[in-house]
């Protein structure tokens, strides 16, 4: 690759530095003598612009922020691998930035994105998603300067642009599965953290409970964080509480914790217990049992969150909203009884 800079191809053709510029943007105000000049001063020196340089000129950069709160999250970090690879066979380049799950240093990551002119942001998680609107002021701050696209999240504004899953209706689906290929015990559900995500999973889930007049106990839905051994000890072995069928639990990690912990215990899945995932992660496919999960549609929910905003850069049409339906893929881990309904169609 050339080293030379614009100054040395103005130099050597004898242009001032705004006319290459111009011929670099194609622009008309260039005759075709002077373009032809350039070019070819170009083509024997090996110039290669600089892609930034290049950007600020035009006032884009062709370059994405992608901010994510976690790289431990598969959910996560499938999504950031599917959205930088569709990115780049887009030519355009990706600065990445994990952020944790702490509400001011979102805020600031957000700040300082805007700080590396960005064409656009993309936000990877329903943890974007506060409960108290005000609290997603700083992204709507934000879309008035730059696209912004919230995958697996909903914000409201002009400018934002949200691709999800519908978790509600996916966790839904799937517990009314376990309801009616359940014998005996009840259904619990276990959960990691407090986001958007999982508050629609959870009403998910009780939307299928009360519907079929199933009773919800006080530990029938847990937030587990890390210790899903612990919050499973304390239902197992209180000798007070209703024996346990089912489990669903928010994410793939917890549900393989589960079946770990089910085999230690020597308890049988899914004869005593039957197991849900959410997800659809590769490993799923290697635990003993296999493990029944809903996909999620990551990798659709990330084309459409990077073709979305390609449309939005150039000026095309774009929908605030689009949702795909959860689609459950059956596995060992539930009985063969366990069968669920076809999805809404949004």
């Amino acid at each position: 690759m050339s080293n030379f800079s614009i100054y040395d191809v103005s130099q050597k053709s004898g242009v001032s530095t705004a006319t290459v510029s111009r011929v670099l943007n194609n622009s008309p105000r260039v005759s075709q003598k002077t373009r032809e000049k350039v070019l070819q001063v170009m083509r024997e020196m090996d110039y290669v612009p600089n892609a930034y340089a290049q950007g600020l000129i035009k006032n884009k950069t062709k370059t994405i922020g992608i901010l994510y709160p976690d790289v431990a999250n598969t959910y996560v970090t499938r999504t950031v691998f599917f959205v930088e690879k569709i990115l780049k066979a887009n030519h355009y380049f990706s600065l990445l930035s994990c952020t944790g799950y702490s509400f001011e240093e979102k805020k600031l990551r957000l700040k300082m994105m805007l700080g590396q002119k960005v064409d656009g942001v993309v936000l990877l998680s329903s943890s974007y998603t506060e409960a108290d609107s005000e609290h997603n002021r700083y992204i709507v701050e934000c879309a008035k300067k730059i696209p912004v696209i919230c995958v697996n999240g909903h914000v409201e504004g002009p400018n934002i642009y949200n691709i999800l899953c519908d978790d509600l209706d996916a966790t839904y689906r799937a517990a009314k599965g376990l309801i009616r290929s359940q014998e005996r015990g009840r259904i619990i559900y276990l959960y990691s953290r407090d986001t958007y995500s999982n508050k629609l999973k959870i009403q998910g889930f009780l939307k299928a409970m009360l519907e079929n007049n199933i009773p919800v106990w006080a530990d029938s839905i847990q937030m587990c964080g890390g210790d899903v051994e612990g919050a499973l000890d304390r239902m197992f072995q209180d000798p007070n509480a209703k024996p346990i069928g089912a489990i669903m639990a928010s994410g793939d990690t917890i549900a393989m914790k589960a079946l770990k912990y089910m085999e230690k215990r020597k308890i049988s899945v899914p004869e005593q217990v039957q197991i849900i995932g959410y997800n659809n992660v590769e490993w799923g496919q290697y635990t003993t049992p296999t493990l029944t999960s809903v996909d999620a549609q990551i990798e659709q929910i990330s084309s459409t969150a990077v073709k979305t905003l390609l449309d939005v850069l150039n000026g095309r049409e774009a929908s605030q909203l689009t949702m795909y339906p959860g689609s459950i893929i059956k596995r060992e881990s539930t009985r063969e009884s366990f069968n669920v309904e076809e999805p809404n169609v949004i």
